[in-house]
């Protein structure tokens, strides 16, 4: 009889147990969600991507929200937690972490499940990440020759990155040129016509201080397209100054013109004014400081005129008789 109580009696209590458990979990927010699993980070030319398999749950819709911390949260802020920007609530099973890791330090990163107002344990990823473990890629390179100038484009890896370019001419590799550039499309300079160059290009990411592999060489024949880039720059030097040639006398005479027109203005002098007895260089000046006058009226001469009037003889002889 005994044994027959105790057989009852253990299911029932763990299914008070079960329902104690769902109650007390309801009440407090945290429901029995299964955790993802498999947490890893896939980190590639510094960018970060933290990826998880996906919860089977058959009820309610599922989604993930992830955290971080960084060095300073745990030193300085009693280790407190981060929501990563883009990865609250989201319904994919991985997440960009590029704009949240942003120094050289470690970073934990743990990740959970969410249906509603429940959520399950929190699992995190093992062991620390740090962004320098990232992986730097071989870049893709593709040479090209636009006349006798090269020029070299590089597969872009992002802002965080500059390029170590070496280039040489085929038979001559003992001699070999280098330049950096921070843009993916980079001028190598004009190169002799009928030659081969080659090129290989490095990737430096310089916020941790760490190269890539040299990508591998590409190649190209330069030919000539009849006229040169020199040619072409004489003839431009040429019409430059035979246009210069025949613009600065012409635009010398057309100063000279203004020039005399400013300091010494002339002015038509009309016809009924002209007189035979009076100097044409008096009227202009007087009729010069009168214009400002709507009408003329008079003019004074600085001449006298004289009066062709014969004199009259006034002698015992001309008086009459």
């Amino acid at each position: 009889m005994m044994q027959i109580r105790v057989i009852f009696q253990v299911p029932l209590l763990v299914v008070t147990l079960t329902f104690i458990v769902h109650v007390s979990s309801t009440l407090t927010g945290q429901a029995l969600l299964p955790f993802p699993e498999n947490i890893s980070m896939e980190s590639i030319n510094l960018k970060h991507f933290l990826s998880w398999n996906p919860v089977p749950v058959s009820w309610g819709n599922v989604t993930y929200s992830v955290q971080f911390q960084g060095e300073y949260e745990r030193r300085y802020k009693n280790q407190s937690w981060n929501e990563a920007v883009d990865c609250q609530a989201i319904v994919s099973n991985w997440c960009n972490l590029t704009k949240d890791i942003a120094t050289n330090v470690p970073y934990k990163l743990r990740v959970r499940t969410e249906i509603e107002n429940q959520t399950s344990d929190w699992k995190y990823l093992q062991p620390y990440f740090i962004r320098s473990s990232t992986h730097l890629t071989q870049p893709v390179i593709q040479l090209r020759a636009r006349g006798l100038n090269l020029f070299v484009d590089v597969q872009d890896l992002g802002p965080y990155f500059k390029y170590f370019v070496f280039y040489w001419r085929k038979g001559q590799e003992d001699v070999e040129y280098s330049l950096t550039s921070n843009v993916n499309e980079i001028h190598l300079g004009a190169m002799e016509s009928g030659s081969q160059y080659c090129v290989q290009v490095i990737a430096h990411a310089y916020p941790i201080e760490k190269n890539s592999s040299t990508s591998l060489p590409d190649c190209i024949a330069v030919q000539s397209t009849g006229l040169t880039d020199k040619i072409i720059s004489y003839i431009f030097t040429f019409c430059a100054i035979i246009a210069g040639l025949v613009l600065m006398p012409l635009l010398s005479w057309y100063m000279i013109r203004r020039l005399h027109y400013i300091c010494c203005p002339q002015v038509d002098v009309p016809n009924t004014l002209m007189d035979p007895y009076c100097p044409k260089e008096n009227i202009v000046i007087q009729f010069s400081k009168m214009e400002s006058y709507d009408l003329i009226t008079s003019i004074e001469l600085t001449e006298k005129r004289s009066f062709l009037v014969p004199k009259r003889d006034f002698t015992a002889d001309s008086h009459p008789k």
